[in-house]
C-alpha cells in the first residue's frame, strides 16, 4: 500500500547516495527524503519490490502464486520518529511495508487468495491504528492496490468501509509497476518523456542543439540517458528481445544529433562511431553493479561472474 502524507517534516537526514551507507543494518527502520532519492531508491526497490513481486523469485519460491501491493495516499503530518514506530513493527514473513517521503506501501505475497486477503487485512489494522494513534487521514482516492497474480480477480481491500481501488499498473519512485512486472508500461512512458525531451532540445537550440559534438554528447549522458536509466536495477535485469529493441530505439535520434550523419546511418555504425554503448547493455550493466554492490548478490552478466569482491 502506498501512504502519500502532505506536508512531512523530517528531524533526520538520511544520506543513502553515499557509499559509506550502502549496507544499512536490516534491524534499522528507514525512511528516505525525496531529496535524498538518488542511489537510494535504486537499492529499496531493487530489494524490496522485485523480491516480493517477481513470479521467478528464487526466494519464495513457486508456491507463491498471489502477490499484491496496496498503496495508500495520507493527509496530515508526521515526524521521523513517528514512522519510525510503524516501521519498526514485527510483520508477518510474507508482508512488508516501505515508506518514502510521504508514500507508505505494503507488499505482500501468499500462495492463495483467502490468505493474501487475511494477511492483507491484518496489516491494514495495525496500519489504523498508528493513523487513529497519530491523527493521520488515508485519502482513497489517491490510494490503489495492484494483484500480482494468475488468480481471476483478487480480494476486495477496504479503507474505513471504503473500498480501495483496484488497477493494472502505477508510479512509485518514477517506476511504473505494472501487473504482468513485463515493465511495458514503464519503458512506453520512458519513450514519451524522452521524445519530449529531444523535442524541446531541438526547438531550443536547432538541429545540432547549438553547440559543439563535446557538449553535444555531454548533454545526452547527463541528462537523456540519466532519465532512461532510473530504476535500472529493479527492471533491466533480464532485458528481453524486445525490451531491448524498445532501448535502443530511444537512442537514435539522440546519435543523429550528436554525430550530425544522415539520417539514414545506421544505429549500430553511429553507436561506434561515438563510442556509446547501446542503452539495453548500459541498462545492463547498471543493474548488475547495484545488486552486487548494493545487494550484495553475485549476478552474471554476459557470460562473466560479478560477486561482492569482484574488483576492476
Amino acid at each position: 500500500m502506498r501512504f502519500s502524507v502532505q506536508q512531512s517534516h523530517y528531524t533526520a537526514d538520511l544520506q543513502w547516495n553515499r557509499v559509506s551507507n550502502l549496507k544499512p543494518s536490516s534491524s534499522e527502520a528507514e525512511i528516505l527524503p525525496l531529496g535524498h532519492c538518488g542511489l537510494g531508491v535504486e537499492w529499496r526497490l531493487c530489494e524490496r519490490l522485485p523480491a516480493q513481486m517477481s513470479p521467478s523469485s528464487s526466494d519464495h519460491g513457486s508456491k507463491l502464486r498471489a502477490r499484491i501491493i496496496f498503496s495508500f495516499s495520507e493527509n496530515g503530518t508526521f515526524r521521523l520518529p513517528e514512522a519510525n514506530e510503524i516501521l519498526s513493527k514485527s510483520w508477518q514473513p510474507r508482508a512488508h511495508l516501505q515508506a518514502i517521503a510521504d508514500n507508505f506501501v505494503f507488499v505482500i505475497s501468499e500462495p492463495t487468495g483467502a490468505k493474501l486477503k487475511s494477511t492483507a487485512h491484518e496489516a491494514l489494522v495495525v496500519f489504523k491504528r498508528w493513523t487513529d494513534k497519530h491523527k493521520l487521514s488515508v485519502s482513497t482516492e489517491k490510494s490503489c492496490n495492484i494483484l500480482i497474480s494468475k488468480l481471476v480477480s483478487g480480494p476486495s481491500i477496504k479503507w474505513a468501509e471504503k473500498i480501495i481501488k483496484s488497477t493494472t499498473s502505477f508510479k512509485y519512485l518514477g517506476v511504473t509497476i505494472d501487473n504482468k512486472l513485463n515493465w511495458a508500461g514503464h519503458l512506453c512512458n520512458l519513450k514519451t518523456k524522452i521524445t519530449h525531451l529531444h523535442q524541446n532540445i531541438r526547438k531550443i537550440a536547432g538541429a545540432n542543439w547549438g553547440l559543439n559534438k563535446a557538449y553535444r554528447r555531454r548533454l545526452y549522458i547527463t541528462v537523456a540517458e540519466r532519465m532512461v536509466l532510473h530504476g535500472a536495477a529493479v527492471w533491466a535485469y533480464p532485458l528481453s528481445a524486445r525490451q531491448e529493441r524498445q532501448l535502443n530505439s530511444l537512442q537514435r535520434n539522440f546519435l543523429l544529433n550528436i554525430s550530425e550523419a544522415y539520417s539514414t546511418t545506421p544505429k549500430v555504425a553511429l553507436q561506434v562511431i561515438e563510442g556509446l554503448l547501446p542503452l539495453h547493455l548500459k541498462a545492463e550493466q547498471e543493474a548488475v553493479y547495484v545488486r552486487v554492490t548494493r545487494l550484495g548478490k553475485a549476478r552474471n552478466l554476459k557470460d562473466q561472474n560479478f560477486d561482492q569482491d569482484f574488483e576492476d
